[in-house]
């Protein structure tokens, strides 16, 4: 992150509807989405400088109701900007993911096909070598060959479909954040100093900005609130407490799904620099076994020149004896 502190144009990326979200809390005053998300951004940088709290909503309804509001809108704000991010994680995981599992898959068929070409090399330089064996040359067997068993589906196909109910419509979208130079320099060391950088890496300043977008959706739905009277702020600490049931059940279903798309990318990559490897060494035992085949036919083919006439693979015998033989053989039984 801190190379692309100093991007002329920094991007963001999000999910699709959280692009739309923000478009919608921004407001319609921005010359451009670049503008509008820039202002955003810097609300979570202003925010999170500040301790991330949140302003209660004072009026004359009944002091408990009000800071059991607050507190609720606090716990949501939390949430809802964790949830922005955990969840666009997991749709970029999944993706990184797929494009892992193509490439996983296409180098286990480039696997077997090579191994393939090991089993014939194989099987050629043993009708080979038993060749020359006949011919009473010495030969070296080959040690036993291990088949290569085929590869199983991957854990993150067969998981994929558990979660697409909180994935559903999710688009991953890129856009441009217009801002002072010294903004983007703060979030990135408030996203360092709040662990965002060690969680989510380049994607940290989604976090710092998320705060500010989640800072706005609480402000508009405090808007809506009647802080006068106790029925609108009871109503209102009921929706939040809601939501936030609604979303610490999603956020905590997509941190595990999280959790398992890293691991199981982890575990890809780790297979893809396996099969790579392989195949090098894969690819150098086939050549190896072609010139083994390169020498044996060269040795067969000496052997042969160097039997007498009569002798030679092919060639009918000639005398007496070769021709009782042949009077005395059944006919289907001649050699």
């Amino acid at each position: 992150m801190g190379a692309a502190t100093h991007d002329a144009h920094p991007r963001l990326g999000m999910l699709r509807d959280t692009y739309e979200l923000g478009l919608e809390l921004a407001g319609a005053g921005w010359p451009t989405p670049a503008e509008a998300f820039g202002h955003l951004f810097e609300r979570g940088v202003a925010f999170v400088e500040k301790g991330g709290e949140l302003a209660p909503i004072r009026g004359s309804a009944p002091a408990e109701l009000l800071e059991a509001l607050t507190r609720t809108r606090a716990e949501l704000l939390a949430i809802d900007s964790g949830y922005t991010c955990t969840r666009y994680g997991v749709v970029q995981l999944r993706q990184e993911g797929e494009a892992l599992e193509k490439t996983w898959l296409e180098l286990a068929d480039d696997h077997l096909a090579l191994r393939g070409q090991i089993v014939a090399s194989r099987r050629e330089e043993e009708r080979l070598k038993r060749e020359l064996a006949r011919l009473g040359a010495p030969t070296v067997p080959l040690p036993e060959h291990e088949e290569l068993t085929a590869p199983e589906p991957s854990y993150a196909r067969k998981r994929r479909a558990m979660h697409e109910d909180l994935l559903e419509g999710a688009e991953l979208v890129e856009v441009e954040l217009a801002m002072a130079g010294a903004v983007l320099e703060a979030g990135d060391r408030l996203a360092e100093a709040s662990g965002w950088l060690a969680e989510w890496g380049q994607h940290a300043r989604l976090a710092v900005f998320a705060q500010g977008l989640s800072l706005a959706l609480r402000e508009r739905e405090a808007s809506e609130v009647d802080p006068d009277d106790a029925a609108s702020v009871e109503s209102a600490r009921e929706q939040a407490h809601l939501k936030l049931n609604q979303l610490e059940r999603r956020h905590a279903t997509l941190r595990l799904r999280l959790f398992e798309l890293r691991h199981n990318n982890r575990v890809l990559t780790w297979r893809i620099t396996a099969l790579r490897v392989e195949a090098e060494g894969m690819r150098s035992r086939l050549q190896l076994f072609e010139a083994d085949r390169s020498r044996l036919e060269g040795d067969l083919a000496a052997w042969l020149a160097a039997l007498p006439p009569g002798r030679r693979p092919g060639e009918r015998k000639r005398g007496w004896r070769a021709l009782v033989a042949r009077l005395l053989t059944p006919p289907g039984r001649e050699q």
